[in-house]
């Protein structure tokens, strides 16, 4: 008698299965266009941070591009004073040895 009610309660429980399959798909279906947008929204956001990084980066670089170009004649004059002593002091310590 238990062998014929394990065999009964498995065929109800393939039974209710297979009434029970167009729900588990649908909801399958939900939960993996869910995770599909909450996917595409991280990935935007992480574009989006990634774009604003690399804008910082190259925004950096021009204001410090900028000010090389704005401060060179400082700095090309200094470059050329500091050249012209150490060429000086070369030329006296030769002529001392």
């Amino acid at each position: 008698m238990k062998t014929f009610v394990k065999i009964l309660l498995i065929a109800a429980i393939v039974l209710l299965a297979f009434k029970l399959w167009p729900i588990a798909l649908v909801l399958a279906g939900a939960i993996g266009w869910l995770l599909v947008s909450v996917s595409g929204v991280l990935v935007g956001g992480i574009a989006a941070v990634l774009a604003v990084a690399v804008g910082a980066v190259v925004l950096l670089l021009s204001v410090g591009v900028s000010a090389a170009v704005v401060l060179s004649p400082l700095w090309i004059t200094a470059l050329v004073v500091i050249g012209a002593v150490a060429l000086v002091r070369k030329a006296g310590a030769r002529a001392r040895a």
